[in-house]
């Protein structure tokens, strides 16, 4: 997880964590979040421990996705749990299956057709609502019999991304994690705390040394 503001110039202070999240692996000063920065951070890091880690489970960024691929090969890479349900919400309304309007969700079909059949919108919005929480189901079968709801709906099967979400349901489903040793991690809270913790006692006004003291 990375977190903004914590020296002078105002570089992103990248914190990776290990085991359950409270023993900090090592910081990293970024320039930005790229895939060069991250390239480097990853090649300092494969010095310091001898083994890949055996399971990395990070928030949904395609800078850490293509980076860790090329740097480690072996290991298991898994998206949060939650970071997973709030892109899946984000995909359902660009997809409009969800419009936003005064701040409350209103879940339509399309941007210009609502459901007019009041058991079938009841119905609609229970599948949406299961869609959205599929990333924290403990069953295989509860995730696939969601799928194939949304096989069955004459609207949500034509959409593609439904089927790029199952074919990478091992990565971001906790029924498909629970045989790998990731004390059921979900959010980057952990790794987040240790920012807050970070931000208590660190200004941007703080120097480079002072940082590392």
């Amino acid at each position: 997880d990375t977190t903004f503001a914590t020296d002078r110039f105002n570089m992103p202070l990248m914190i990776g964590t290990m085991v359950d999240g409270t023993i900090i692996a090592f910081f990293a000063l970024l320039s930005a979040e790229t895939i060069d920065e991250f390239d480097w951070v990853f090649t300092q890091f494969k010095k310091c421990f001898e083994e890949e880690p055996r399971n990395i489970i990070t928030d949904e960024s395609l800078s850490f996705e293509a980076t860790i691929k090329a740097h480690f090969i072996n290991s298991f890479h898994a998206i949060f749990s939650w970071h997973k349900s709030n892109s899946i919400k984000r995909n359902l309304s660009s997809k409009g299956c969800l419009r936003e309007k005064n701040g409350k969700l209103f879940k339509y079909y399309s941007l210009t057709l609502a459901i007019k059949d009041p058991e079938e919108k009841a119905q609609y919005e229970q599948l949406l609502t299961d869609i959205q929480n599929l990333p924290f189901c403990l069953s295989k079968s509860d995730v696939e019999t969601v799928f194939l709801r949304i096989y069955k709906d004459p609207f949500l099967s034509g959409i593609q991304y439904f089927k790029d979400l199952e074919q990478d349901v091992d990565r971001w489903s906790a029924a498909y994690r629970k045989d790998r040793f990731m004390l059921r991690a979900r959010t980057t809270q952990r790794a987040e705390r240790t920012n807050r913790n970070l931000k208590s006692k660190v200004t941007s006004q703080i120097s480079l040394n002072e940082l590392l003291i």
